[in-house]
């Protein structure tokens, strides 16, 4: 509980509700969107009371889990792109030390969603890149039980199957495309129908257009607006140094990139 007043993640407070009252669903509504992410702290609430373990030892456990996986199939993204050995060591270490991505939910394990979800992107990275059916399936599957922005990697990930030099000998890939999107947004909708019982109406579509509102309201406006995007993309710039100086070769656009681009910017 220290580490969660430390960070302010004050929504962890939401999420342990669920916890908690597994097998069941919490009795007092909570905010819909947080309980959209019902899945990871349903199955620790459901691993605590079966074990008898304490629940934020289950949250630790299954959170070092993610971030092995996440090691193993970084490592298998950057030898699949045949990246040097030093590099991808350094990659790795940035990776496993950044601050944004896997410190902040080991530090407060009760905000796992967020790392279910990045895992799974990594997971759908590599089985874009290849052309694993089964993995793209389970992948999605798992980032869309993780957050509803899951739903922001699906156009990278239609384009990277039709035209992916992987996915081209693929007769039935436009077939397999829209079976992702319906998994995916079927997957968003029924997270919603699963936690109506116990959650305030969402604001899903609030969110997306809350900044055209912040921006009337907000006497700041642009200028608080770059502050945060800055802040926002202080985390790339190690990555882009080191492409920079790494990365000699001329990149050459592909629509493995431009997809690629697409997912890093629905997972950001």
């Amino acid at each position: 509980m220290e580490s969660i007043d430390l960070v302010h993640a004050v929504d962890v407070l939401l999420y342990l509700k669920i916890a908690f009252n597994a097998p069941h669903f919490p009795h007092e509504p909570i905010t819909g969107h947080h309980a959209q992410r019902f899945f990871i702290h349903f199955l620790a609430g459901i691993l605590s009371q079966f074990s008898q373990m304490d629940l934020f030892l289950v949250y630790r456990g299954l959170g070092l889990l993610f971030v092995l996986i996440c090691f193993i199939f970084s490592n298998l993204i950057l030898e699949k792109l045949k990246v040097a050995l030093n590099v991808r060591a350094l990659l790795l270490i940035l990776l496993l030390t950044n601050p944004y991505t896997i410190r902040f939910s080991l530090l407060v394990p009760g905000m796992l969603q967020d790392l279910l979800f990045f895992t799974s992107s990594l997971v759908l990275f590599y089985g874009l890149l290849a052309g694993r059916v089964s993995i793209v399936l389970v992948s999605c599957l798992f980032a869309a039980l993780g957050r509803q922005t899951a739903i922001m990697l699906v156009p990278g990930t239609i384009i990277w199957i039709l035209y992916g030099s992987a996915w081209t000998p693929l007769p039935w890939r436009k077939l397999f495309a829209t079976l992702v999107a319906i998994l995916t947004f079927g997957t968003f909708i029924g997270t919603i129908e699963l936690s109506k019982g116990f959650s305030l109406p969402t604001l899903d579509a609030e969110h997306l257009i809350a900044i055209f509102y912040w921006f009337k309201s907000s006497d700041r406006g642009i200028t608080t607006l770059l502050d945060f995007a800055f802040r926002l993309a202080v985390p790339w710039f190690s990555y882009l140094a080191i492409a920079l100086t790494f990365f000699k070769r001329k990149v050459n656009f592909s629509p493995e990139l431009g997809a690629s681009i697409l997912i890093a910017l629905g997972i950001f």
